[in-house]
Order: C-alpha cells, then structure tokens, then sequence
C-alpha cells in the first residue's frame, strides 16, 4: 500500500499477500475496508478468480470491477465424454486455476501431488470429475491441517514429513516450514472442501 514503493514491488507483494485461502481473507478484508489502492486491485481481480472458494469470489466480487461470478452450467459428466477436447483451453485453464497447487511438466506451484502423470492413471471420466470437485479426493500425505504455534502463528498446509523432535509443514504455495515439534500447540485437520 505504500506508494513510496514501485507498482512492480506492490504488485508483488499482492499477489504474495494473496497465496492460500489464509491469504485471500486478508486481501478481501483490505477491500472491505477501501484499503486496497486501485492500481493493484488488478491483481486482486486475477487472485479471486483463481480461488476455489466460490463465496470468496463471490465476496470480493462486490469490491472489484471486473470479477464477475460464474454462473455458467456446465452439462453432466457423461455428456462432457462425448465432446472433443481443447488442449490450448484446457492449458489455459490448468495455469488459471489448477497451477495454484499443482505443477505439470514443470510447471506451477508444487504444494498438491504432481499431476504430470495423470493421464496414464485416471480414466477420462475419472479426469472429469477431479477437475469439477478437486477436493472429493484428496491423495493420501495432502489431507490440510491448520497448526497454531506456541507463539501464536498459525500455519496452513500438510505434513510433509516429520522426525521424533521436528515437523515440516508443507504451506500453501508449496514452501516448506520445519519447526520443532514442542513448539507445535495444535493441529486440526481442515475440512475437505
């Protein structure tokens, strides 16, 4: 928010402020509160368009131009099968949405399991159905967590892999945070969405 700083830097650090679900509610809590300048609402627009969280979107949507909330219908799985596919789409869809947490081929954020492969592992109508509720089934090793911290910060994420004195969080946008298992106060699991 600071204009001493360059659009660049503030753009950055907008979009950095907006990783995760933790991070959105702040950026919607800045617009809720007219703090947000305009001239980086634009990527506020592009971080709740991504959202998986449709009230999220729909929330932001009355703080910014140009996020308007989807409403399109799309048709049953089984007649998704007999329609031809769109590999350009379907790529622009994957970096819209599914790069928040996936990577293929090398590319988006490693935080969800790497989707590299899938096509050899899932049928089509398999494939489908992941795409339209992603969190239907989550891979073993990703189920989320929220750990509180004795010193009060709270991490969201899953275990990537723990010792007998240490815990490593993987957090959304797929940094890894280790930190000693007595200073772990709590964990709850996240609600599958």
């Amino acid at each position: 928010m600071n204009k001493q700083y360059s659009l660049k830097d503030r753009t950055a650090a907008t979009t950095a402020l907006g990783k995760g679900h933790s991070g959105e509610e702040r950026l919607l809590l800045l617009l809720k509160k007219y703090q947000l300048p305009d001239d980086v609402k634009s990527v506020a627009v592009t971080i709740f368009k991504k959202t998986d969280r449709p009230e999220m979107r729909e929330a932001a949507s009355k703080y910014l131009d140009g996020l308007a909330v989807a409403s399109s219908k799309l048709p049953p799985v089984a007649e998704l099968l007999k329609m031809k596919g769109d590999a350009t789409s379907g790529a622009a869809v994957f970096e819209s949405y599914c790069s928040t947490c996936h990577v293929v081929n090398n590319k988006g954020t490693n935080f969800g399991p790497n989707l590299s492969e899938i096509g050899s592992k899932l049928s089509v109508e398999a494939m489908y159905k992941a795409i339209l509720s992603p969190s239907a089934g989550i891979s073993f090793g990703f189920e989320g967590y929220n750990f509180k911290l004795a010193n009060g910060t709270t991490l969201s994420g899953y275990i990537a892999s723990q010792t007998e004195d240490e815990i490593t969080i993987k957090v959304i946008g797929g940094f890894p945070k280790s930190t000693r298992k007595r200073r772990l106060w709590r964990r709850n699991r996240l609600p599958d969405r």
